[in-house]
Order: structure tokens, then sequence, then C-alpha cells
């Protein structure tokens, strides 16, 4: 957990002033009421380049190390992992001292967090490449059926968790809800991780699980000033650029899946956002929206 917290501020620190020595963070670590050894400040450095590939290599000219943003997909896992940690400790902290801290929270619904309990077998099995066995209920079918997979990704979307998997006997990529699986069993068997480039590229070119649709696109959008702030603020996607910039609407483009996520996320947004590209993705939003409408006329 400490661990996380520190790589955490030298993350931050890196997108202050892009350009940093080993001083500065170390100053800047003690600000916050952190001291550590020069080893283990550079161990921190070497993770951050090397794990999560968001730090340069020295520049020995000057000494300082820099910011490396040519990574988005990596930044925004580390940064959604200190997410967790810090929510993880935040609640922890609402636990012992329920009295006083639990009335200061305010919570969607527990739905999200069915399954949970899942959350620790399959992660080992991930960790540690084992097969497994598990029932799992087709909600849309009613029947619950077993399967057997390769457990490669814990992915989180919309507040549920879910495990990407491909099957024990086929390389067909399968994504399961934890809050369906039930009767987990973990198999002695391990198996080679031949698919994880695959899976990872394949999820980092979406939002959400549906990835069997279409292919990866440049989609670009038009919203507004106002909204532009909150894209900015807040990226819709890793990918994010802004193509052109006015009074009256922000262009931004991205680079991937236009899948019924990414639908409803732009229908989510009403008039404050427009899809220009690709035209047949802009269609389907418009016959969405005529759908839409028609539940009101009658």
């Amino acid at each position: 957990m400490k661990n996380i917290r520190n790589l955490a501020l030298i993350v931050d620190l890196l997108q202050r002033k892009k350009e940093v020595t080993l001083r500065d963070i170390a100053s800047y670590l003690e600000k916050h009421d952190v001291s550590i050894s020069q080893r283990t400040l550079e161990r921190y450095i070497r993770e951050l380049r090397d794990d999560y590939d968001i730090i340069s290599n020295c520049n020995r000219k000057t000494n300082t190390y820099s910011f490396n943003a040519g990574n988005p997909e990596n930044l925004n896992r580390l940064l959604h992992l200190i997410h967790f940690v810090n929510s993880s400790e935040l609640l922890m902290e609402s636990i012992k001292n329920k009295d006083k801290t639990l009335s200061c929270l305010a919570f969607e619904t527990s739905e999200g967090y069915a399954g949970s309990v899942n959350l620790e077998p399959i992660y080992a099995a991930i960790v540690q490449s084992r097969i497994i066995t598990f029932d799992h209920e087709n909600f849309e079918r009613n029947q619950i059926r077993q399967h057997t997979i390769k457990p490669y990704l814990l992915k989180e979307y919309n507040a549920k968790w879910y495990v990407v998997g491909v099957f024990a006997y086929s390389n067909e990529i399968r994504t399961f809800g934890l809050d369906r699986i039930t009767y987990i069993q973990i198999a002695d068997e391990t198996f080679e991780r031949t698919e994880q480039k695959r899976i990872a590229e394949l999820f980092d070119l979406l939002i959400g699980l549906v990835y069997d649709m279409e292919y990866p696109t440049t989609v670009e959008i038009s919203v507004t000033p106002g909204q532009a702030k909150y894209f900015k603020k807040s990226p819709l996607h890793a990918t994010q650029q802004i193509v052109s910039e006015n009074e009256k609407e922000v262009v931004l483009s991205y680079f991937l899946v236009p899948n019924r996520e990414l639908q409803r996320l732009i229908l989510g947004f009403g008039s404050q956002v427009k899809v220009l590209k690709p035209k047949r993705f802009a269609k389907q939003i418009c016959a969405q929206i005529k759908e839409m409408k028609k539940n009101y006329e009658k």
C-alpha cells in the first residue's frame, strides 16, 4: 500500500513539473511525510520506467527524469490502481471509525459489489496462470452453464468486475461477470500466456466490454466548449486528441472500437456532443435518437 502511495506522489510531481531530479523527488516526498533511502527511491524510478513506461531514462547531461506520456494505457492502469488503493484505505478507516466517518460517505448502490468475493481467487489464478472452472448464469438465456477458461485479465467497468479469458480448448476470448459466477475451481494445471498481448491490445482499443462487433477506427466528436472542460480533465478514452478548438466547439478524436458502450456514452451527453466520424457510426446514433423520440410521441 505504501509503495503505491509513494508512486502516486512521484507521478503527481512528474505531471506537474515534467522534468525532475532525484533530489526534487525526495524533497517532494518529504513534504508529504515520506522519508525513504536513495536505494528505495531508485527502485521506484525503475518500477515507473520498466513496469509502467511512464518515466524516461535519466538525462545524464541534466541528471533529470521526465514524464513519458507516450503510453497512456499504462498510465491509466497505474492511476486506476492508485484510485483503488486510496479508496480501500478510506473505506478501512471508515470501518474503524464508523460512528464518525460512515455518515460522511455516500455510495450509489450495493449492486456493483455483487461477486466481489470472486475477485481474490480469480486474481490468484491469473497471477499463477492456472486454468479455472466455474458455473456462470446467463440472464438472457435464463440458464447456468459450466465453463473452463484460461484467465488473463480482471476488468472493471461500470462498478462491476469481469474476468476475461480464453476457453481452455480454443482461442475464443470470452468475458464473464463476477456477479454471475459461482463454484470456482482452480486447477493445478497451468497454461502458457500466449494470448496476453492480443487480449491487452483488444481491450486497450475499446470502452467497456463489447469487442466483436466492429474494428477500431478514428472517431471524431464535436463538443461544446463547456463540455470540453470535462473531457480535457477526464478523457473519454486514452487515445483522446484535440483536433480543433474555437469559441463555438471543440473537436476531439479517438482511435477505438465504436461499440455499443461508446454509443450509450455519447447518447448520455445529449445535445452537447455530436458524432462527426465515421459517418456510419453517426447514422447509428441518429437512428437511436429517432427511436427514443418515438417513445415520447405515443
